[in-house]
């Protein structure tokens, strides 16, 4: 179970943490805490999606998104604050939930694993902040097309601020269809990746005569086999790997700490995951089976800004095309 920080724990302390964990299901639309609430124990997220959320005079605004492998409940870990805010499953959730005085002692043998949960908190925090004012501005908004709308006078104005209020509604973090980041949220990882000046891959990848598939089998089966291809891929990446939808049938992956010689690896293993699983339906596609071609580029080697990095992973992506599908370019060997 690759949570923010696993490595950093002995695998027989790991074990016994575990072991003296309860397993939580929820199902979608469940609560696993409330704003409030007493807190009494850390959450270690096994699987699914966590919406965290904060209500203000009954009105609920989103914060975050938390998926595999996140921590929750670690704000009110060393003092008897109540929870922040509410915690709901978006989607079928397995969690398992650590009361909060064991929590703290292994915080403290532990040290590293304790600074990594620290760094992760910040980071959090920065969204949570970024995610609220987002919302008040876009509250604020609909307060003023609210007035605009009982003056006749003015109808201009409520369309300007119904436009910008869309705007708003399509700058959210997370892709509808898939779950997974969306453009605007890999951006911001990919710069912060940059930023860190520590190694890092990125992956472009595509699906293999997806329009073909489309035609074949209708739109929404296509969106259904986007779905699992993304719930595919996430069962299989670490915590602090950020899987991205690019655009339509395109996806971008960011693998965080690898080197030129790792990263090929890890990308090989899931091209072949995704080729062994039995997609529906994929024996129709020209290459008998549902693939993926795959661009790589390396931090810093192949560029050093979000762009470069992008473009680079985005030729060699076009060059697996040429070479027939179905196949990774890039790797310890690579050249621009």
């Amino acid at each position: 179970m690759p949570l923010a920080f696993p490595h950093l724990i002995p695998r027989r302390a790991w074990r016994e943490i575990l072991s003296k964990t309860r397993v939580h299901r929820f199902s979608a639309g469940e609560m696993l805490f409330e704003q409030e609430a007493v807190a009494e124990s850390l959450w270690l997220l096994r699987r699914g999606t966590v919406e965290l959320f904060k209500s203000f005079f009954g009105e609920k605004h989103r914060l975050i998104y938390l998926s595999r492998g996140a921590v929750l409940g670690e704000v009110e870990l060393f003092g008897k604050a109540p929870r922040f805010a509410n915690a709901r499953a978006a989607t079928d959730v397995i969690a398992y939930e650590l009361p909060a005085r064991l929590a703290r002692e292994y915080l403290v043998r532990f040290p590293a694993a304790a600074l990594s949960l620290l760094q992760a908190t910040t980071h959090r925090s920065r969204d949570i902040a970024e995610a609220l004012v987002e919302q008040l501005v876009q509250r604020n908004l609909e307060l003023q097309m609210h007035q605009a709308r009982l003056d006749p006078q003015i109808r201009r104005r409520v369309k300007d601020l119904e436009q910008t209020n869309e705007h708003l509604q399509q700058l959210a973090w997370v892709d509808a269809l898939t779950g997974c980041h969306n453009r605007r949220s890999l951006e911001k990882v990919l710069q912060m990746a940059c930023d860190g000046g520590e190694p890092f891959a990125v992956a472009i990848f595509d699906v293999d005569h997806f329009k073909h598939y489309n035609d074949t089998n209708g739109h929404p089966e296509g969106d259904r086999a986007l779905q699992t291809l993304a719930r595919l891929l996430q069962r299989r990446l670490r915590a602090n790997d950020v899987l991205a939808r690019y655009g339509g049938e395109e996806f971008c992956l960011i693998l965080r700490d690898v080197g030129p010689e790792v990263a090929p690896v890890v990308l090989e293993r899931l091209r072949t995951a995704i080729t062994e699983y039995n997609f529906p339906f994929e024996e129709k596609q020209p290459l008998g089976d549902f693939t993926v071609s795959m661009g790589l580029s390396m931090f810093p080697r192949d560029g050093s800004t979000p762009e470069r990095l992008i473009k680079s992973a985005d030729e060699r992506l076009y060059e697996a095309k040429r070479q027939g599908r179905n196949r990774l370019v890039g790797g310890s060997g690579a050249r621009l």
